[in-house]
Formats: structure tokens, C-alpha cells, sequence
């Protein structure tokens, strides 16, 4: 026994030597050129040495562990090498992404990769697409090269290699147990960047890798939530409405709102477009007029691509007001500062936070709802309360329908239609190829007019949207900018910013003024989605936060209220509490909880049980059915299909497509092979090279697709014969 402690003695000591030498150093060497990469600063690395040393090497414990799998193949070198790698190109992904936005690398981005190369060009040139491509196949030639040249060892200790991986894994989940519990690392990422700077981009990453979801709160049990429950119902005198499982919905007709009286400031009509309803009566005054839960009004969220007012920046100028009409709006209506969950990017989770009303917070670091809880599951959210009142649910967003799995996820959310940017017409876009927010109006317009029932949107505008030039591309503008010395790098991408920022304000005036002549009552909801990615810091802020965009609650029948700054999931309880409407399990909680000391505690026990738990608040049973959701405003038809001469160039036989609501996003199948569509009207479509058909018969269909060419709908296919 003595001699068998002895050799195991002295191979551990071996393979700790080992270890060090072939995994620690090259793995300290790696975390240096990571870290450099996410900070962008010597200085702040050594900073970084120096404060938080525990931290430091704490993280390169971290690729040291995942390193140390080399130790369990000959081709350790090959193996370590792949390993440090793939490090190394986290390092680097995440100082390209934070070129173009603020919220660094994490595990979720790998799910968004599909979204990311949809508009990939609009980030990099075509010299970065090449260098990115010359730059994977150099380290695949590497990687061959190791693999063939790199020493081989003539036996693996597996014994001995097997028990000691393990033994640094779990040295590595207890240091991070006990950083946590004595607060050397952080448990939760209520912000990403700063996350990452503080603790460091191996631990940040490793937990967005494993992290996910909403942890299950200490203590949950049935008996936890009841005890909740039962003590609202005491405090409150009343029970927290629910949804039923089937509830019984009659469609309800909103009464027509108070005439409408001129306001002075705004004196200029838009000019109606192919999509929009003709402006007739310009703006209501303000005027107290009460609401009731029986006499609710049509309900519009529309969220703005990196809308704020750059006003709010210390020491910046500009010739003119580029907002005056927002600026108008945030000075005459309720107004307040809203607390997004992001800065720079991540539009899908503050459009999440503001339909479900549920805290990010307590996902995981980084995570996307929409492409992780929400592409299987339905959620509370504000389109199934409304619709439980009698109201039909409609989402739209002038960018490509897919984006963010917005097709799929939408219908978990309750919503009855989404209209992409493949279904509106003759969309203009603006110098970087993004839609301008204009189009908007009609189909707001249009989405009003055409129901019954009293509406909810939700709308997303996309105009704003980066990545922002670095030189001149605007047409000639008499519009000029002063910036802080601190941005002073950033001139012509504020300029490009601020000149869509006016744009933006144009839309914005001209959709109140449009909906200043309906004759329903209607409440709009307007607020940015977050900051835009142009160095912008807390410091640089007259508010001092960076995380804060404005809202403006607008109303053309004069609801009254105080101004009030809230969190971006507290946004739907306020406005469904000022409009009487005491449905839903978080509304009523934000309404009735938002002042108490245990409000994020409890919090994070309700949507854990709404989500992951047993659902008690519901009595088991998830109340929410996935919407039978139709993409488009309106269907498409095909009622006649006929082959012509071409009358563009002679002797070439066309075959043509009639029918109703064609976009040039519609795209003919002729036997299901998708054909050279060409777009002619929204009544008329054409296509190429009608092939042979061995029966005669052809079928045809039109489908909608986007760039990423996934069918979004398509028409029941109709049988033709040429002759």
C-alpha cells in the first residue's frame, strides 16, 4: 500500500508540473490577449491585475480547466491549441461586436447568428467580409498543420488524467460558488458591460453558457406561492385576476371620441400617401376626460429604433431642435424617463420587457427570450389581457419578418397578426438601406379601419438602426451639430443619427396627426427602444444614465396623468392602470407591489412559477394557446393566372399573376420551384421562363419571402393550363 501511494504521489506531482507548464501559462498568455480584446486597453488590463487580482486568475483557472482536456490525448499540443483557439476567437468576436454595439459576446449571440449575417453588409465592408473569411481559413490551415506536425505522446494516463479534469471543473464551480456568496463576482447581470469589466469575459461567457432561464427561487414550493397569494389577497382585499383557460371574449365597439379642437402649434398637414388615411383634422387639446374599464380606447405601443433626444447629451448643439414635435409631445403629455434593459442593441428584449412585463434581470446573462423561453412557450403578455377585454392583437415592423424569430414568436405572445416588411408595399428606405419609418402610418391607418373589436398594436420602427457612417453619405442638409470633445470621433455618425432622429420626428407628427381624425378613442404609447451605439456613458448625460430612453403617453381624448420615470416591464401595467384595466398577474402586480422592499424578490417568484414552475397562479394550467396568427394585414389571392407577350422586350412570353395585396417581396412558384418574379403592381405579378410540363398543367402559388428567403405564407397553388 505504501508503494502504491508513493507512485500515485509522485505521477499527480508529474501531472500538476504538466498541467502548469502545458495548460496554466499558455492559458494566462490567452486570457491577456481575450481580456485586451473586450477592454480595448493596456492599462485597463493592468488596472484590472491590480484591483481584482483574485478575480484574474480566478478567470484564467477558467481556461486553464477546459485546457486541461489535453491531457487526455496524444495530440496534446493539437488539442491545447484548438482550445486556446477558440478562446482567443471569443476574445476576438466580442472586440469586433463591440465595434458596433456596447453589450459584449455572449453564448445567446451564437442563436442570433442567422439574424446577424441577414445584415451583416450593413455592418462591414466588403474588404471586412474578406479579411473575416482569409481570417477563419488561416486558422483552419493551422489547425491542420498542428494536427500533422505537432509531437504525439506515446500514451494517455487516464487513470491519473480523468479524476484530475474533474478535479478542476469542480475547483472551478466551487471558487465561483464562493466568489459569489462573498461577492468577489457578481450572481446576476443587471448590466452586461459592466459585468463583463468587473469580472471578467472567460466567467461572463462561461455563465451565459450555463445560465439560462430564470433560476428557481430558494424556498419555491406550491406552499410558497399559495403563502404569496394569500397574503396579496389580505393586504389588497382583493384576488389577482387570471386569465381563464377558455374564456368567453365578445368583441366590444368603442364609442366615437369628442370632437376635436385645434392645436395652435401644429399647423402643417402631412401628405397622404398610397398607404395612409387622408389627414382631416389636426390635433385634440388636452382635456379631462375620464376612463373606464367599459369604455377603453384602441391601444398603440410604438417603439422607436434607437430613439432619444440627443438633447439630453451634456455640451451638444445643434442648429435646430431635430425632434421639435417629440419635444413638443414630452412637454404637453404624460411623459417620464424609461429604463431599458439594454444599450446599443437588443431591440427584442425591450420589446419584451414592455409586452409581457416581465424583468430581463432574471434570465441569463445575455439571453434572448425570443430565442430560447418564447420559440416553444406562450407567456402572459399584454396582447392575451387585451384580447381577454374584447380586443384584437396586431404586431408590425418595417424589417424582415424573421428577424429575432418574430413569425414564430409573436403567436406565443397572442398576437393575431404580424405585418413584416414583406407585406408593406413600396417601402422607402432610407441611405444605409434601412426602411424609413413613414410606412408605418398606413399601416397603423389601415390595421384601425379594418377591425371591429378595439385594437392593440404593437409597432417597431427600424429607421434608426446602425451601424452608423464613419464619412459623409447624407444629401445636402442645412443642419448642423456641436459635440463634446469626448465624441469629437463620432461627428459624421451623429450627423447621419440626428438626421434620421428628424426624419423620425416627421413620421412621428405625421401618425398623431392622423390619428388625431380618427373617431375612436386612441392611446399612443411612443418611446425608444435603447441608446444608440455612438460612445455614449452615463458621464456624458444630463440624466446620468445611460440606460434611460423617453416615452411619451399621447391620447386624443385628453387622459390626464402625472409624469412618472419607470422600468421598461413596469411600461404596460401604468398604462393599462391609467386606462382602468386590472387584469393580469404582473400588471397588477407592478400596480400594487412596485413600493415594497420584497417587489423584485417576489417578483422573480411569480414569473418563475408563470414560466418554469407549476404555474399556482393559475391553478396548474397554463391559460395561454399559441395564436392562430396570420402574417399580413390583409391575405393574398390569386384570381387569374394568363401567359402574354412581353411588352418590354419583344417575342418573350411572360407568364403573369393576378390577384390582391402582391408586395415586392412576392415571389411566384410555378410546380414548386420558385421562378424570376417581377414585380408590377400590388394587383399584378409576372415571371420568367415558364418551364416544359410533361401533363400540361402547371401549379401556381405566390408566396411572400424575405431576404433570408424563408416563406413566411403562400396562396393555395391554382392549376393552369396554357392552352
Amino acid at each position: 500500500m505504501k508503494e502504491f501511494l508513493e507512485v500515485f504521489r509522485t505521477k499527480w506531482k508529474f501531472l500538476w508540473k504538466t498541467f502548469f507548464f502545458y495548460c496554466y501559462i499558455p492559458s494566462l498568455v490567452c486570457f491577456c490577449f481575450v481580456e485586451l480584446c473586450s477592454r480595448k486597453s493596456v492599462v485597463d488590463l493592468f488596472l484590472f491585475l491590480i484591483r481584482e487580482p483574485l478575480v484574474f486568475f480566478y478567470n484564467v483557472l477558467i481556461i486553464a480547466a477546459t485546457a486541461s482536456v489535453c491531457l487526455l490525448f496524444k495530440r496534446r499540443i493539437f488539442v491545447l491549441s484548438v482550445v486556446l483557439l477558440l478562446w482567443t476567437a471569443i476574445g476576438v468576436t466580442d472586440f469586433v461586436l463591440l465595434n458596433f454595439r456596447t453589450t459584449p459576446f455572449t453564448a445567446v449571440d451564437l442563436a442570433l447568428i442567422k439574424d446577424a449575417l441577414a445584415i451583416a453588409n450593413r455592418y462591414l465592408s466588403w474588404i471586412g467580409v474578406v479579411l473575416i473569411i482569409l481570417g477563419v481559413f488561416a486558422v483552419l490551415i493551422l489547425c491542420v498543420l498542428l494536427f500533422r506536425k505537432a509531437k504525439k505522446m506515446d500514451s494517455v494516463g487516464y487513470k491519473i488524467g480523468i479524476p484530475f479534469c474533474g478535479l478542476l471543473i469542480l475547483l472551478c464551480l466551487a471558487l465561483t460558488e464562493f466568489g459569489m456568496s462573498v461577492g468577489l463576482l457578481d450572481r446576476n447581470f443587471g448590466n452586461l458591460a459592466r459585468a463583463f469589466h468587473e469580472n471578467g469575459l472567460p466567467y461572463c461567457f462561461m455563465n451565459s453558457v450555463l445560465n439560462t432561464g430564470i433560476e428557481k427561487p430558494d424556498g419555491y414550493s406550491q406552499e410558497t406561492v399559495g403563502n404569496f397569494l394569500n397574503k396579496y389577497e389580505e393586504e389588497e382585499g382583493r384576488e389577482l385576476v387570471t386569465i381563464s383557460p377558455s374564456p368567453s371574449v365578445v368583441p366590444v365597439t368603442v364609442p366615437p371620441s369628442p370632437a376635436v379642437t385645434e392645436v395652435p402649434q401644429i399647423t402643417k398637414e402631412p401628405v397622404p400617401t398610397e398607404t395612409q388615411a387622408p389627414v382631416q383634422t389636426p390635433m385634440p387639446e388636452v382635456t379631462d376626460i375620464p376612463v373606464s374599464a367599459e369604455d377603453t380606447p384602441n391601444i398603440i405601443f410604438l417603439q422607436l429604433e434607437s430613439f432619444f433626444d440627443v438633447k439630453n447629451i451634456e455640451n451638444f448643439s445643434a442648429s435646430e431642435d431635430p425632434i421639435p414635435f417629440f419635444t413638443f409631445l414630452k412637454e404637453t403629455y404624460p411623459s417620464g424617463f424609461l429604463e431599458v434593459p439594454s444599450i446599443g442593441a437588443g431591440t427584442a428584449n425591450t420589446e419584451f420587457e414592455c409586452i409581457t412585463g416581465m424583468n430581463l434581470d432574471f434570465f441569463g446573462p445575455g439571453e434572448y427570450p425570443y430565442k430560447t423561453l418564447l420559440k416553444n412557450n406562450t407567456c402572459e403578455s399584454m396582447a392575451y389581457i387585451l384580447k381577454h377585454l374584447g380586443y384584437s392583437a396586431a404586431a408590425m415592423h418595417n424589417n424582415d419578418g424573421t428577424f429575432y424569430n418574430r413569425n414564430n414568436v409573436f403567436a406565443n405572445l397572442g398576437f393575431d397578426r404580424y405585418v413584416s416588411i414583406e407585406y408593406m408595399a413600396k417601402a422607402e428606405v432610407n441611405e444605409l438601406n434601412w426602411a424609413r419609418d413613414r410606412v408605418l402610418v398606413g399601416q397603423i391607418m389601415k390595421t384601425l379601419a379594418k377591425t371591429k373589436e378595439r385594437d392593440y398594436i404593437y409597432a417597431i420602427s427600424v429607421q434608426g438602426h446602425g451601424a452608423y457612417p464613419e464619412e459623409p453619405i447624407l444629401p445636402e442638409t442645412t443642419l448642423e451639430i456641436h459635440l463634446p470633445e469626448e465624441l469629437g470621433e463620432y461627428y459624421y455618425q451623429y450627423l447621419y443619427y440626428v438626421h434620421q432622429l428628424k426624419e423620425m420626428d416627421d413620421f412621428l407628427k405625421e401618425l398623431v396627426l392622423n390619428l388625431s381624425s380618427c373617431q375612436e378613442k386612441i392611446v399612443l404609447v411612443l418611446y425608444g427602444d435603447h441608446l444608440p451605439s455612438l460612445g455614449l456613458s452615463d458621464e456624458l448625460l444630463t440624466n446620468q444614465n445611460a440606460f434611460q430612453t423617453e416615452y411619451v403617453v399621447w391620447s386624443n381624448f385628453g387622459l390626464i396623468a402625472e409624469d412618472m420615470d419607470v422600468q421598461s416591464y413596469q411600461l404596460p401595467a401604468r398604462i393599462l392602470h391609467l386606462l382602468g384595466i386590472e387584469e393580469g398577474i404582473m400588471p397588477q402586480y407592478h400596480i400594487y407591489r412596485r413600493d415594497e422592499e420584497d417587489y423584485l424578490e417576489n417578483m422573480q417568484l411569480l414569473m418563475y412559477d408563470m414560466l418554469y414552475g407549476d404555474r399556482e397562479v393559475f391553478e396548474g394550467e397554463n391559460p395561454y394557446e399559441p395564436a392562430d396568427m396570420q402574417m399580413g394585414l390583409e391575405e393574398i389571392h390569386i384570381s387569374e393566372v394568363y401567359v402574354r407577350e412581353s411588352l418590354l422586350t419583344e417575342g418573350e412570353q411572360l407568364l403573369y399573376v393576378a390577384g390582391q395585396n402582391f408586395t415586392e417581396w412576392s415571389k411566384v412558384y410555378i410546380n414548386m420551384e420558385e421562378a424570376e418574379t417581377i414585380f408590377l403592381t400590388d394587383r399584378l405579378l409576372a415571371a420568367r421562363n415558364l418551364p416544359e410540363s410533361k401533363t400540361g398543367v402547371y401549379y401556381i402559388k405566390v408566396a411572400q419571402q424575405g431576404a433570408d428567403d424563408i416563406i413566411l405564407s403562400e396562396t393555395e397553388a391554382i392549376e393552369f393550363y396554357p392552352e
